[in-house]
């Protein structure tokens, strides 16, 4: 499903992404890009969802806990939290009471459920009203554990009691979430939910009809030493302009998208339709390459065999370049599969330029084989 679906989203919006890049658009036509741009978004949030939901279910749903700053976390929701809030006049604060903000956790799934909590404040709350969003530190001293309490309140439109004690069900809706609206599948609670116990962790809701929402989360984490910070890089117009890249994907439209933008990047691109023909333009590369950027599901040769191959190439050179999956397969297993192949780092369709370049530039600073 993941791979069937994201294919033709990748194409609906990757040209959409690169046809808002012309210069001459005239505005109506930009205007139904834009639209295109917002419901394409919109349904790979419910694709990413309903397969989230699956892995659950189906018992496939792990945590990547590593060192991490929750403080970074809950002011990266608030930032992704701000424009729903400002399009509706919402007063909204947030407010840290943290002393210590490294702990061991999946600091991508926290985030998850953040945004989800604020999301659906945002949603729930009429024009002119505010939502609050706080963090706390409780630790007991001297056990090695970073206690957080969690809280985000708003002045919404509420739950009735028989709604709030079945909210974390997938699928619930109540009826009165029409007046709003908003729309929804009923699983993002459900997930959040998920992630929340599997973490080992508290949430709760108190709520009532026209009285707004409270949710309250409680996490007890591992302590983890001051983290480094990172060195800020000044933006440039093309990163990665002198470097040669490698493109595998055997589906025309696919590759059009991918070249375009990896050459806006600053990248000379050279294509390949399907595994062999990689191996062999890597063997004839000279290491002109810095990067390969690998399709998975490809006839003749695919990009996992290929990634095999070109690592067991004699030429030490041309055996570890970094290798990057692109791919419509973007659940956690598929990931992994990509790792054991011998790819340093795995990019999902549709594409997120931002994250192809961030994920590229790691790759060709330094990355390792497998």
């Amino acid at each position: 499903m993941s791979h069937d679906i994201r294919t033709p989203l990748n194409a609906i919006m990757g040209f959409a992404q690169l046809a808002s890049k012309e210069p001459d658009t005239p505005p109506k036509v930009r205007e139904c890009i834009a639209k295109i741009s917002v419901s394409g978004a919109h349904m790979l949030a419910l694709v990413d969802t309903m397969l989230e939901m699956g892995q659950i279910e189906s018992g496939r749903f792990h945590l990547h806990s590593e060192p991490g700053d929750i403080c970074e976390i809950c002011r990266t929701a608030a930032r992704m939290a701000e424009g729903p809030m400002a399009e509706k006049r919402i007063r909204f604060k947030l407010q840290i009471n943290v002393e210590h903000c490294a702990c061991i956790f999946d600091g991508q799934r926290l985030l998850r459920v953040l945004i989800s909590l604020l999301g659906n404040a945002a949603k729930f709350t009429p024009e002119g009203g505010f939502v609050h969003f706080i963090l706390e530190q409780r630790d007991r001293i001297g056990d090695g554990k970073r206690r957080y309490k969690i809280v985000v309140s708003d002045s919404g439109i509420g739950m009735s009691r028989e709604f709030a004690s079945k909210i974390f069900t997938a699928f619930s809706r109540e009826r009165t979430s029409t007046e709003s609206g908003q729309r929804g599948a009923g699983l993002g609670l459900a997930i959040a939910k998920s992630i929340v116990d599997a973490m080992g962790g508290r949430i709760r809701v108190e709520t009532a009809p026209g009285m707004g929402s409270v949710f309250t989360l409680h996490f007890e984490f591992p302590a983890a030493g001051p983290l480094a910070e990172p060195e800020p890089k000044p933006a440039e117009d093309q990163p990665f302009a002198g470097r040669r890249l490698l493109l595998v994907d055997d589906i025309a439209i696919n590759r059009e998208i991918a070249q375009v933008l990896l050459e806006d990047l600053g990248f000379a691109v050279d294509c390949a339709e399907n595994g062999r023909q990689a191996v062999e333009m890597v063997k004839q590369s000279a290491g002109a390459y810095s990067c390969i950027v690998m399709d998975v599901q490809m006839p003749v040769m695919n990009g996992y065999e290929a990634t095999r191959a070109i690592r067991a190439l004699p030429d030490r050179r041309l055996a570890s370049i970094p290798v990057t999956a692109l791919s419509a397969n973007a659940l956690d297993e598929d990931v992994k599969q990509a790792m054991a192949a011998g790819m340093n780092a795995h990019i999902a369709k549709p594409l997120d330029v931002a994250v192809l370049s961030k994920t590229l530039a790691k790759l060709i600073e330094g990355s390792r084989v497998p």
